[in-house]
């Protein structure tokens, strides 16, 4: 159930940047709260970091229990809670003692007085729905209200996927079908099976009692059985040998085809070591899946590197340089083009191409620079984590083991008391 959470997390909050952002920072194992002017909103206290959902709350654990706070940093709830699921609209379940209730998280009351055992399901479609479990009965539980949309529960219940919000329902050993927005009965429960199929390309439903079967569409309107394809009547043999003459003679004409122009190719930087801290550097083009020949588009020398390696090549952009190698020269690393521009300077004792940008290493110490080779920071950093497309930052850790997140394009750091130094 825990990742029903994280994943509509990850789908709510992707809007919630607003003009001020918060932030979570780690003293040690404990986690507290800051924002863009590094005040303390909550001192490190909980036990994992945490994110806030369109900037009104955010789910924080404290010793094996949850709760919630606000931007501002004020309990909205205490940490006495078993677990925390959000399903959006403000609406959330909440689990204390074994018993689950439905709260609103951004003041963390109840929505109704409706209590439950159990939380089976959810369905996340026009209505938000929970399938929940109260007394060995299952209620569809709507989010809305918190009521559930049948007072007494049925004996089973499930979520028809693929279906315009109907919920399947069983009482005793009979089925029927429930409309999840408005509660309303599409199908009385009256029916031994029933049971999802297709027809014509559209979902249907096939009830059966005893041996009669009805086919409904989803509104619970009767229409006709579907008809029974006839097989496809078998030609004489004779027939047989030209059909898969004429077939064999298309397949191999598109095979023909398909090689018409040669081989798959692919374009690449090579690096090749002449010895005498000599380069040679070609851009090649070399077949990708077949032997062939290789074409040499350009080549280029280098000369008084003690090492060259290939960090990126991308013909295609525009905003960053098509190619980056990493050069050495006196025991240093920077960053030059095939033309021997230099790029970043020879001051690092190493570069690191992560894909999404460059990462600086200097006496033990983490920098990064952009893919456009803009530095973000000097080497401060003891590490680099992730990074959070919802701050726009990168969780990181300094020398003195504090955690917490950098701005991807300032590089300010949002840990209250950090003074960044370079050495």
């Amino acid at each position: 159930m825990k990742h029903i959470f994280h994943l509509l997390l990850c789908c709510l909050a992707l809007p919630a940047i607003s003009q001020n952002r918060y932030y979570p920072y780690a003293e040690g194992a404990k986690w507290g709260l800051t924002d863009e002017s590094l005040a303390v909103l909550v001192a490190p206290q909980f036990d994992t970091s945490f994110r806030f959902v369109d900037n009104k709350f955010a789910i924080v654990q404290k010793k094996q229990r949850y709760g919630l706070i606000s931007p501002d940093g004020n309990m909205i709830l205490p940490c006495d809670y078993e677990a925390l699921n959000y399903f959006g609209m403000n609406a959330g379940t909440a689990q204390l003692q074994g018993k689950y209730q439905l709260l609103n998280f951004t003041t963390g009351k109840p929505v109704s007085a409706f209590v439950f055992d159990k939380l089976n399901d959810y369905n996340y479609k026009d209505a938000i729905v929970l399938l929940v479990t109260q007394a060995g009965k299952k209620h569809f539980l709507n989010i809305f209200t918190g009521q559930p949309l049948n007072q007494k529960g049925y004996d089973d219940a499930s979520f028809l996927r693929g279906y315009n919000n109907r919920g399947k329902i069983k009482t005793g050993n009979k089925y029927g079908l429930i409309d999840l927005r408005t509660g309303a009965i599409v199908l009385p429960a009256k029916y031994d099976k029933l049971e999802d199929a297709w027809q014509n390309g559209n979902r249907i439903l096939v009830a059966t009692t005893g041996k009669i079967n009805t086919w409904f569409d989803e509104q619970g309107v009767v229409v006709p059985q579907p008809k029974k394809e006839k097989p496809a009547k078998k030609k004489p043999k004779k027939e047989e040998a030209p059909v898969m003459e004429e077939t064999t003679l298309m397949e191999s004409t598109v095979a023909m085809e398909g090689t018409a122009d040669g081989p798959e190719m692919k374009k690449d930087i090579y690096i090749y070591n002449q010895g005498n801290n000599k380069w040679k550097l070609t851009l090649e083009n070399r077949p990708l899946y077949t032997s062939g020949e290789t074409e040499i588009l350009n080549t280029f020398d280098l000369n008084g590197y003690t090492n060259l390696q290939k960090l990126s090549y991308d013909p295609y952009s525009r905003d960053v340089p098509s190619v980056t190698l990493k050069a050495v020269k006196n025991g240093k690393a920077g960053i030059i083009n095939p033309a021997g521009t230099i790029l970043a300077p020879f001051q690092y004792d190493d570069i690191i191409y992560t894909g999404s940008y460059y990462k600086t290493i200097r006496n033990n110490k983490i920098g990064i620079l952009s893919r456009n080779l803009n530095e973000i920071t000097p080497p401060v950093l003891q590490n680099i984590y992730n990074s959070d497309p919802y701050l726009r930052a990168w969780l990181v850790e300094m020398p003195n083991g504090k955690k917490g997140y950098m701005d991807m394009k300032s590089g300010k750091i949002f840990i209250p008391g950090i003074q960044l130094t370079s050495n």
